[in-house]
């Protein structure tokens, strides 16, 4: 990445799995889920992930960073 790389990141908590993948909901600065993906100050809303990615863990909790 450059210097001039700009990133956000958001926590997010384990809502639900599904067969191939876990959907985490994001979470605001005390810890309560949005609503919904469109709440004021949600950067994220939600997000599936393959189950394969994490390797046979399942986080109850991940933080993502996105660079732009």
């Amino acid at each position: 990445m450059s210097d001039n790389t700009n990133q956000f990141t958001a926590k997010m908590i384990l809502e639900k799995t599904t067969p191939g993948a876990l959907f985490y909901r994001e979470v605001d600065d005390q810890g309560r889920p949005y609503p919904t993906p469109n709440t004021p100050g949600a950067k994220i809303g939600t997000q599936y992930i393959r189950k394969s990615a994490f390797n046979g863990y399942t986080p109850k909790e991940i933080t993502v960073t996105v660079a732009y």
